[in-house]
């Protein structure tokens, strides 16, 4: 009985040497700088292992505890979602002192905490692309994510619970998983600049697009410089795949898209962890009913339930004026809408436009607040930011019959076009900014599906020509403009799309890609 009495006793004092060891450790923790959710986190830890009596949670006497070895199993398959292991390699396990087992747990707990933020809303500010890159990804609770892990019967799937839900992230998951288990690198061909090569043409460069599309040679007494049915086939896929008219010919666009992807399977991996990373920049809850805008694939879709009630052609912004990417809140619709031009196209575009007289009769035009004739003004006296102007409701509006409004700080809304025709292209990133949708008022009826006013397109049609009127909705509407250059559609294939913006680039860069 004395013996376990005397293992009992340094049993309990090694505890509280622990335990002190542990409020000492907290100290030092709170007390270092950082960013912000940095010092969140060390707070929330600080917390967490008060409430436990300062007793710890990942790393044991002798090695990580049960918990801990969840832990570093989970880290360790981390490229499983497009994240680097060794950047969160537990190197410390075995702890000779009750100091060293404190500063072993808070670095261990730390790196929990810092994984879960990386999985749940990326590695790093989305912002850092470009001033229109406004996302708000959803950053973990660290209170909450502790609180998680303790009272967890399955902490493996408490911990890959925080990667996001979203099907699109689902989807780039497993064909990550597939492209890795590829073997060898395919080496592609580009091809060179030329005319348009239609099927049944003669060219040089057929060889090397029959090489890039991946066809074996043509038989010996076959002209292997002709384009034939089998390899206008083949591009045709390749069109469909990445949102071209599926015409077979090579023209300016395909001819794009051939080279751009000219690069074997370690690229293509590196873009859809980098399309992976975008998943986490978006809420968790994307709403049961929500528009979902992809930029570079030039479409958007009305979402109720996890599926597509309506795809519609967009135009979004040009290279040099971008579509920025983020999410908010529609809450009213207007029909008959004045524009409202940007002083940006005024200085850009217009002045030269109203000094020249060929500015339209459609608009109106104010200098310092009071509207005149653009033919009576000298122009060439008036500075650009004492100029406004408005074009009035009307066919030829630049905004068409309707806009669809979400207030954000970017000022940027979907709406409908007097330019109806630059829908049928395949290039669409033709605007200065805003997303123009194809048939609008289709688009109004099945967003206002569960509209409780029961407004819908065809009430907004009766509308038009009655001057301009804004709807309010009672019913918000989350609207999420994405930039995504690879998914994988409703069938499981892969789709890529041009980097029109040059964003993949940048973050290949950035995740040291």
């Amino acid at each position: 009985a004395p013996a376990s009495t005397d293992a009992g006793v340094a049993a309990s004092l090694e505890a509280q040497q622990v335990a002190d060891a542990m409020e000492k450790a907290a100290k030092t923790e709170i007390a270092r700088g950082g960013a912000s959710y940095e010092r969140a986190e060390r707070a929330a830890l600080a917390d967490f292992y008060r409430e436990r009596g300062w007793r710890p949670f990942f790393v044991g006497a002798q090695d990580l505890t049960a918990e801990g070895r969840t832990l570093a199993r989970v880290l360790s398959e981390s490229d499983l979602d497009g994240l680097e292991p060794t950047d969160y390699a537990l190197t410390q396990r075995r702890a000779a002192t009750p100091e060293a087992r404190a500063e072993a747990e808070f670095a261990v707990a730390e790196t929990a905490l810092r994984w879960v933020r990386h999985i749940a809303s990326g590695r790093f500010d989305p912002s850092r692309l470009s001033d229109l890159v406004t996302p708000r990804p959803p950053r973990p609770d660290p209170v909450a994510v502790l609180r998680g892990f303790a009272g967890s019967h399955d902490l493996a799937a408490t911990l890959t619970a925080w990667a996001p839900p979203h099907e699109g992230y689902r989807r780039l998951k497993a064909e990550l998983a597939r492209l890795r288990a590829q073997k060898g690198e395919t080496p592609m061909v580009r091809l060179p600049e030329g005319p348009m090569l239609s099927p049944g043409q003669k060219d040089e460069r057929v060889a090397l697009l029959r090489e890039r599309m991946g066809l074996s040679a043509v038989a010996s007494d076959a002209d292997p410089d002709t384009y034939d049915p089998t390899l206008a086939e083949a591009v045709k896929a390749f069109q469909r795949d990445h949102a071209i008219v599926p015409s077979g010919k090579i023209g300016r666009t395909t001819l794009t898209a051939l080279n751009e992807e000219a690069h074997g399977p370690a690229d293509v991996v590196a873009d859809v962890i980098v399309n992976m990373e975008r998943w986490r920049w978006l809420p968790r809850d994307l709403g049961e009913l929500h528009v979902f805008v992809n930029i570079p694939d030039y479409h958007l879709d009305v979402m109720k339930d996890g599926r597509s009630i309506h795809h519609a052609r967009v135009i979004t912004g040009r290279p040099e004026n971008q579509t920025p990417i983020f999410s908010e809140t529609m809450e009213y619709v207007v029909v008959n809408p004045y524009w409202n031009v940007p002083q940006s196209i005024v200085k850009k575009e217009m002045l030269a436009k109203l000094q020249s007289g060929s500015l339209g009769r459609s608009y109106e035009v104010e200098v310092q607040d009071r509207e005149v004739d653009p033919g009576s003004v000298d122009w060439s006296q008036v500075s650009p930011s004492q100029v406004s102007i408005r074009q009035r409701p009307g066919d030829g509006n630049a905004l068409g019959n309707i806009k669809f409004m979400f207030p954000n700080q970017h000022s940027v809304y979907i709406h409908d076009t007097s330019s109806r025709g630059l829908f049928a292209r395949d290039y669409r990133a033709l605007s200065h900014g805003c997303v123009r949708v194809a048939e609008p008022f289709s688009f109004a009826d099945a967003l206002l599906s569960e509209e409780p006013t029961g407004l819908d397109g065809a009430k907004l049609k009766k509308l038009l020509g009655r001057g301009e009127q804004q709807l309010n909705l009672k019913r918000h509407i989350p609207v999420h403009i994405g930039y995504f250059t690879e998914f994988v559609d409703d069938a499981g294939q892969l789709q890529s799309r041009r980097d029109v913006y040059g964003h993949d680039a940048k973050m290949r860069r950035i995740l040291g890609l």
